[in-house]
């Protein structure tokens, strides 16, 4: 209530509203360069506070915290051999906000037709098993969001966090 959102997490993906304003993410895979179809659904598991979607090597999570939803991702392993190409998760967007990146590819403004920041999805950091920061950044390609993280000589598992809030 504090942030003024309503989130609904289903097997097919992650509603979050603000008003009739709503943004959908949906995992669409992982990979280095061209990215594998789009995994099963699979139920989400609540911990608490906590929301998890456990996909093999991948758990999305979502917090309700004092930040707005904190969104992230822990990758216990590569998705396979490394390539040189940045580490890419992949989400397709849907709903009434269209995805704008921020100058630093760390943030992404989420706005209506008339260009208004009703949301938005920053803070992008990524981090290995030492603690170690790695470089990452946003990108939108169509109706997706990519998350690029770096991963060239990262010990695994790695985080990747953004937080979904009010713009």
């Amino acid at each position: 209530p504090r942030h003024d959102l309503a989130v609904e997490l289903t097997p097919e993906g992650v509603r979050v509203q603000h008003g009739r304003a709503d943004i959908r993410f949906a995992w669409q895979g992982y990979g280095y360069g061209k990215i594998p179809s789009p995994s099963p659904a699979v139920a989400p598991i609540a911990l608490a506070n906590r929301v998890e979607y456990r996909r093999g090597a991948v758990t999305e999570w979502y917090v309700n915290g004092p930040r707005g939803l904190q969104q992230g991702f822990t990758l216990l392993a590569p998705p396979g051999p490394r390539t040189g190409a940045p580490l890419t998760l992949v989400l397709a967007l849907s709903g009434t906000l269209h995805a704008r990146v921020e100058p630093g590819e760390t943030g992404v403004t989420l706005s209506p037709p008339d260009g208004s920041a009703v949301l938005a999805y920053r803070g992008l950091t990524a981090w290995d098993a030492t603690g170690r920061a790695l470089p990452a950044r946003l990108s939108v390609q169509g109706q997706e969001l990519h998350l690029q993280v770096e991963d060239a000589g990262a010990r695994y598992p790695l985080v990747v966090d953004p937080v979904v809030g009010q713009a």
